[in-house]
């Protein structure tokens, strides 16, 4: 999740890309790009409390997928010239 969030402010600071999760451009357009940390934080926290209240065999499908789909928008965003600063 980390490098996602990187990846996302990244994309605020070039024009020629654009974010299309609506929370985060509505969430960015109000309260500038600080409000990215607070997204993913708050996104950590949710998945953390789903996954808790999952039993074992749902837990571990919920925790693979979003661990698969975090790791597919990363190469994608990596792939289109997203960088990671730290």
């Amino acid at each position: 999740m980390t490098v996602d969030m990187l990846q996302t402010e990244d994309i605020f600071r070039h024009e020629e890309y654009y974010e299309i999760n609506p929370i985060i451009n509505t969430g960015v357009n109000h309260f500038g790009t600080g409000f990215i940390p607070f997204y993913f934080a708050g996104s950590f926290g949710l998945q953390y409390l789903v996954a808790d209240a999952l039993p074992d065999i749902y837990r571990k499908m919920f925790l693979t997928g979003s661990a698969a789909m975090s790791a597919a928008l990363v190469i994608h965003n990596n792939s289109i010239g997203l960088e990671v600063g730290f």
